[in-house]
């Protein structure tokens, strides 16, 4: 299963870089975003994580808690980073809520970001 994920993915890099030769845009190069924000990532993400969760739960929704390196902006390719992160974001919405269920306040979920020179992660 994992094969067949990598290898999805590997093919949609290549069908859209390939396109993306050929049509400029500010702040990209080929597929990769040049001055990508982690946080409007998350942000976006969690809200379609969180609309999904309570479409099928019906209930009160833990609040998503952005700390760290908030600011940090990053060159990596969208549609990949927002893959990952929306399924990690539902997956936290899910345990959440069905560990939660009696609780009206969830306890919230809190993503770090941490940047340096040579990395970051979330």
């Amino acid at each position: 299963m994992d094969y067949i994920v990598i290898s999805r993915l590997c093919n949609r890099i290549l069908a859209r870089h390939h396109l993306s030769m050929h049509i400029q845009r500010e702040g990209y190069i080929s597929v990769v975003n040049t001055d990508l924000s982690l946080k409007r990532v998350i942000q976006r993400n969690a809200a379609f994580s969180a609309n999904v969760c309570q479409n099928v739960y019906m209930e009160t929704l833990p609040e998503v808690i952005i700390d760290g390196h908030a600011d940090a902006r990053v060159a990596f390719i969208p549609n990949i980073i927002d893959y990952v992160i929306r399924e990690v974001l539902k997956n936290a919405f899910r345990a959440t809520v069905e560990n939660n269920l009696h609780q009206v306040d969830k306890p919230p979920i809190i993503c770090t970001i941490s940047n340096s020179a040579d990395y970051w992660k979330i």
